[in-house]
C-alpha cells in the first residue's frame, strides 16, 4: 500500500496508483483468445450468487482476508 508524504511544509502529496488497466487488458485478452478458439462464455452457466462464492472463496485464500470482511461479503452476496 503506498501512503501519502508529508513533507515539511505540512502539505500533503497525492501518489497515484497505476496498474488496473494493464491487468484490465490483459483478462480482455485473454477472453478474446477464449473466444476465438471457440471457447464460449456462457458452457458453463451459472448464477451470480454462486460465481460470487466461487470469487468469495479465492479472495479469501489470496488475500489472507480477515474472517470480518468475509462475513460482510457473504451477507451481501446473500441478501
Amino acid at each position: 500500500m503506498r501512503t501519502v508524504h508529508v513533507p515539511r511544509t505540512s502539505k500533503r502529496k497525492e501518489i497515484t496508483r497505476r496498474g488496473f488497466k494493464g491487468k484490465a487488458e490483459k483478462a480482455a485478452k485473454q477472453l478474446a483468445n477464449g473466444l476465438d478458439m471457440g471457447i464460449g462464455v456462457n458452457e458453463n452457466p451459472i448464477t451470480f450468487n454462486q460465481f460470487a462464492l466461487k470469487w468469495l472463496d479465492l479472495y479469501e485464500k489470496e488475500r489472507g482476508a480477515k474472517p470480518g470482511t468475509i462475513r460482510i461479503r457473504k451477507h451481501e452476496i446473500n441478501t
